[in-house]
């Protein structure tokens, strides 16, 4: 089962999370409003994956998830009711598995993660059996993630400033495009076969400045 971890404010709808996300292989270790919330459901809880509001009431969600990828390795999915467009533009440092936005129900979040993650969509008394295949699942696109920032830190993608880079695991870009969702449908594609992880990251300019 997926350890995950929820950084929102809207406290209600973070519990209907919590409550159906587990029907779906999901845990829900801890749910955190706040930076310092999130840190320490982090440290005690040990998720794979953290699901980021984008803005909270006093922090900034984006700039903690950062801090969740960096300390912990953690993986993320955005979910919030600022467009794509916004978010688009503050991704630096991040390599979010996808973007839902709000209005959301929790069962799309569910299906979302499960599809993403190859997960099963199982119920509470069959999720045990897809535990081994959702950690390794989990594991192969953190390395992925890790990779795509090791690249991006030692200028290999630097002719790439202002676009999205999809990378594999064995550090190839297999496709750039001026939106995630193109860059991520476009690496699939040329994917070596079915269930290669990826990572798509958002090359601004300003680090090499």
């Amino acid at each position: 089962m997926i350890r995950a971890m929820i950084l929102e404010d809207d406290r209600l709808f973070a519990l209907d999370l919590a409550s159906h996300l587990p029907a779906y292989g999901i845990e829900i270790v801890g749910i955190a409003g706040s930076r310092s919330d999130a840190l320490e459901v982090a440290s005690a809880g040990k998720p794979s994956l953290a699901l980021i509001d984008v803005r909270l009431h006093q922090d900034d969600g984006l700039a903690i998830a950062r801090e969740l990828v960096a300390m912990f390795g953690i993986t993320t999915l955005i979910i919030s009711a600022y467009g794509w467009d916004y978010v688009s533009e503050d991704l630096e440092g991040l390599s979010p598995i996808g973007f839902l936005e709000k209005p959301v129900m929790p069962q799309e979040v569910g299906r979302y993660v499960a599809n993403k993650l190859n997960t099963s969509m199982a119920s509470h008394s069959t999720a045990a059996n897809v535990n081994a295949e959702s950690a390794t699942s989990v594991k192969h696109r953190i390395q992925a993630v890790k990779c795509a920032h090791r690249m991006r830190a030692d200028g290999r993608l630097n002719n790439h400033i202002g676009r999205f880079v999809a990378v594999n695991a064995r550090e190839q870009v297999l496709f750039v495009a001026d939106s995630f969702f193109e860059a991520e449908i476009g690496a699939k594609n040329r994917a070596s076969g079915d269930g290669e992880d990826i990572a798509v990251i958002f090359i601004r300019s300003e680090q090499h400045e």
